[in-house]
């Protein structure tokens, strides 16, 4: 579990609705840039096998 995702857990329901928005998308945003990575990784290890 990553930071925005324990903040959320933690303090989710505290938030105004604009808050909880923000943090939602920080939470995806983290996930879609990990996503990234790891696809380059893979890519990255498929080229240099050949």
């Amino acid at each position: 579990m990553g930071d925005h995702e324990q903040l959320a857990w933690r303090v989710g329901e505290l938030l105004t609705a604009g808050q909880r928005e923000t943090l939602d998308f920080g939470i995806r945003y983290e996930r879609m840039t990990v996503g990234c990575w790891e696809w380059v990784r893979a890519r990255d290890e498929r080229t240099t096998e050949r």
